[in-house]
């Protein structure tokens, strides 16, 4: 969406953005503003911080191993 931002006082893209914006809530964020809100909240994160990078690689290990299947052996 920051791509089009040059771009919002076109009537034509608005209406396209609004659309998209509005699938996206109701599909992937099954209408709920909380997640909406969080999501946005980490979109704002600077990935270019070196601790925020080792934090996020930390979370993504704890994330794999709680999603990797477990050994019945």
């Amino acid at each position: 969406f920051k791509l089009f931002e040059a771009l919002k006082d076109h009537e034509a893209i608005q209406d396209s953005m609004n659309t998209i914006k509005a699938d996206l809530i109701s599909n992937f964020f099954n209408n709920s503003e909380a997640k909406v809100n969080d999501f946005e909240k980490i979109a704002k994160i600077p990935v270019d911080d070196p601790q925020v990078q080792r934090k996020a690689v930390n979370e993504l290990m704890k994330v794999m191993h709680r999603l990797s299947p477990k050994s019945s052996l």
